[in-house]
């Protein structure tokens, strides 16, 4: 029994990394990948140019208004490759968090079920599995077992399931 709260507790973490990892390794990364003072210097200068901008008339200062427009302009591709270059990192980054999660919880449901895969969690009367009884017993194949298996699959459905109850009743 001690085993098979084990195992439930191992999944529902399992679970919960997989799921969160992306959106705290997300978090960590904006903490690490921010804006530079040059990016900051650039967006203020953008902002007293738009400023500037604002207060020539269009029709009076032509060729003043767009000289300012191309400079807005430069500026505002300065920024856009910055940010770009920015957010890709933190894309990836966030991408190799969430495979990597998804890499270890089966690299683990696999080293459990190789781990136990002779030991069977609990045992009931053979009747009681009567058309399921090797599908429920995999991999002991001991008949009215309940195996490590199987006993994961059930893990992840309850854990499923609850997340969603969860989610409806908010």
């Amino acid at each position: 029994m001690f085993l098979a709260a084990f195992i439930f507790i191992l999944v529902l973490l399992l679970h919960y990394l997989t799921k969160y990892g992306s959106i705290v390794s997300r978090s960590l990364c904006r903490m690490i990948f921010k804006v530079d003072g040059v990016e900051m210097d650039l967006r203020a200068e953008l902002r007293d140019l738009k400023a500037e901008q604002n207060t020539i008339s269009m029709s009076d200062e032509f060729s003043k208004y767009f000289k300012l427009q191309r400079k807005i302009d430069k500026l505002g591709q300065d920024v856009k490759q910055r940010g770009s270059t920015r957010s890709q990192k933190i894309s990836a980054i966030t991408m190799a968090v969430q495979i990597g999660s998804q890499i270890i919880q089966v690299l683990m449901m696999f080293l459990i079920i190789y781990m136990f895969r002779n030991e069977p969690l609990l045992e009931f009367s053979s009747s009681w599995f009567f058309p399921f009884q090797k599908l429920v017993a995999f991999p002991t194949g001991v008949k009215g077992a309940l195996g490590i298996g199987f006993w994961i699959f059930v893990c992840n459905r309850v854990i499923t399931r609850a997340g969603r109850l969860i989610v409806l009743l908010q």
